[in-house]
């Protein structure tokens, strides 16, 4: 066991790291519904690059459907902060930012690393 301010060996993180991915298949595969999000400390301390992407990768990696997880990153967190009827999906009356992606993330989660152009507010971005 830690203590605020004290490092763990790498070997405890990795094994520590596995059981993490060993209960999410788990979950995964009864059915659990997840929402994603970032406010989880990054292994070892160091920053990711595109961190929903990397999240989203991770768990079509443990095991779910693609389109289960981006439903995790967009109708699920608007469920679970009581925001459906105003986010969450695209609909005519809701809050909408959309990210075009280079890619089909259904076939390769990673193309949601290479986003094309955002728009807000009915505005282009890049």
């Amino acid at each position: 066991m830690s203590r605020p301010g004290q490092s763990l060996p790498v070997e405890e993180l990795r094994r520590r790291m596995d059981v993490s991915k060993e209960n999410m298949r788990r979950f995964i595969k009864a059915g659990a519904k997840f929402s994603m999000g970032t406010d989880t400390g990054a292994f070892l301390n160091l920053q990711q690059e595109d961190p929903n992407a990397s999240e989203l990768m991770l768990m079509v990696e443990m095991g779910m459907d693609p389109l289960r997880a981006i439903q995790a990153g967009t109708h699920n967190g608007a469920e679970a902060l009581g925001l459906l009827r105003e986010l969450g999906t695209i609909e005519k009356g809701k809050l909408a930012d959309v990210i075009v992606v280079a890619g089909n993330p259904l076939q390769d989660m990673a193309a949601m690393k290479r986003v094309a152009y955002v728009a807000k507010g009915g505005v282009r971005y890049k």
